[in-house]
Parts: structure tokens; sequence; C-alpha cells
């Protein structure tokens, strides 16, 4: 198989864990139940600069929504009532154009409601006790955790997010210049702005990775001691675009996640 374009630059690390986490399909480039923005095409010119691109933008009566220059894709509205296969097809079919494909929608993974499901017997199953006794965790270790966003001031939580000591929290600022203002433990790549969400889904994911232990609170997580990082791309009703999940992997790589978990997917492959 080919490696993805969009995620050419990204460690090896990375890539493998979103191999192992990411319920993607790998073959069909517009299966029967393909979800996408029906309003948005994702486009990687092959330079940058070229003047052609504004040409083919024009042309197709595409506005830039955003770049992501790390990816080099860019994220354009397309017309009312664009059928975006077909626009896909046209766009990709143009010499200065590496790839156009829809903006694919993913979605969180299910889980239940049932009050005792998070009480179930995995980490005794696991033998991770064996693993505990030589180490429990460590805050040097930067975790992102990919979903509808983290409740960081979980008491179960709240001592293990990650803290972006470059940022002054809620002062308005973007102190450390990365471009996200208050980003002091992630970013919400759906609103755009570092507010917590209460959230059943993303919580739960990030307790399981790192609630604290041996603290008389609740549950404990694989690692009693790590660092958190939210990383919000899925919105309330739990689904979430292409581009806004491939910004926040940029976003934790280039903040120093070495582990990202993605508790979500899709049946579409991207590029």
């Amino acid at each position: 198989m080919k490696r993805s374009n969009l995620f050419r630059g990204i460690p090896l690390l990375l890539w493998l864990i979103l191999l192992l986490f990411l319920s993607v399909g790998g073959g069909r480039p517009f299966g029967p139940r393909s979800a996408f923005r029906p309003d948005e095409v994702v486009v990687r010119f092959r330079s940058p600069r070229s003047p052609e691109n504004e040409e083919i933008r024009r042309r197709y009566h595409l506005e830039r929504l955003r770049v992501i220059p790390r990816l080099g894709a860019e994220r354009l509205a397309t017309p009312p009532g664009t059928e975006i296969p077909a626009l896909c097809k046209r766009l990709s079919s143009e010499g200065a154009v590496v790839y156009a494909e829809p903006n694919y929608i993913y979605h969180a993974e299910k889980t239940p409601n049932d009050p005792l499901y998070p009480k179930k017997d995995d980490l005794p199953q696991m033998e991770v006790d064996r693993a505990w006794n030589l180490t429990t965790g460590s805050r040097d270790v930067i975790v992102g955790v990919l979903d509808q966003g983290v409740t960081e001031s979980h008491p179960d939580l709240a001592a293990n997010m990650w803290v972006n000591r470059g940022e002054i929290a809620g002062n308005g600022r973007d102190d450390d210049r990365n471009g996200y203002v208050d980003d002091l433990h992630g970013w919400d790549f759906v609103d755009e702005n570092a507010e917590e969400h209460v959230t059943a889904h993303g919580t739960h994911v990030a307790g399981i990775i790192g609630a604290v232990g041996n603290n008389h609170e609740g549950l404990v997580g694989v690692n009693w001691r790590v660092s958190l990082m939210w990383l919000r791309f899925l919105d309330s009703q739990g689904a979430g675009t292409m581009t806004d999940a491939a910004e926040a992997i940029v976003y934790a790589v280039e903040n120093g996640a070495r582990i990202i978990n993605g508790s979500w997917g899709g049946i579409d492959f991207s590029q």
C-alpha cells in the first residue's frame, strides 16, 4: 500500500498508531456508505505558490477556508449543490493537482452507557499490575487524546493533564506564538478555542489511558502518571472531519506528543 501523502512527515511511530486505531477502508474512493462534508473538498497542489492554483480555484468557484502547510493541503468550500465525488475526479485530472478528495467525516467508536461498564476487569486481565511493579508511568510521556475533548477538571484526570509551559492561562494571548491562544492543556479544532468540554467519550478514553492511580479516587488508568493532551475534533454528535483530525495530529506532534490515541474511525481511505 502506498503511504499516505497527507500524513507524510509524521513520525513512523504515530503512523503505526493511526493504523492500529483507525478503522478506515482501504480500497474504495467513494464507498456506498461514505460520509463527507457536502460543501467542501481537500486539495493538494503540486506547488503551493503557483499562480495556476488560484486559476483552478476561480474556475471551479472554490473558496479557500484553510491551509495546512505541514500537510501541503487546502480545505476548500464548494458552491451549493456541488456533486463532491465528481468534482474531486475533475480536480484530480488537473496537472497542478496532486490529489483532490472529499473532507471525510469520522465517528467516535461506540461505548455503552451502562454504569458498571467502566468497572470491567480489563486491567487485571492484562496483568498490568506486573508492569506497575516496573513503572507506573511518567509525566514526561505526552499522550494526545484525539476525541471529543476531555473534562480536564475531572478529579481523576486533573493532575495528569498536559501543561503547555509556554502559555499563560487565561490572558487571551498566544504567549508561545504557536498559533493557538491559551492552549494550556490542548485545543478544540471544532470551535477553535481552548475551552474545556465536559464529554463522556473523550473523558472515558482519557481515563483508560491515564486516570491518576493510588489517589483514593474513582478508577485507575494504565498509567498512574502521564501527560494527557486533549485534542477535540469530534463534535457533540461524535462526528468530525478528516481535515480537523489532521490538524490536531500536527498540533500534537509539534507540541511533543509521541503517542496519539484515536478511538474513532470511518470506512473511507484518505490520501
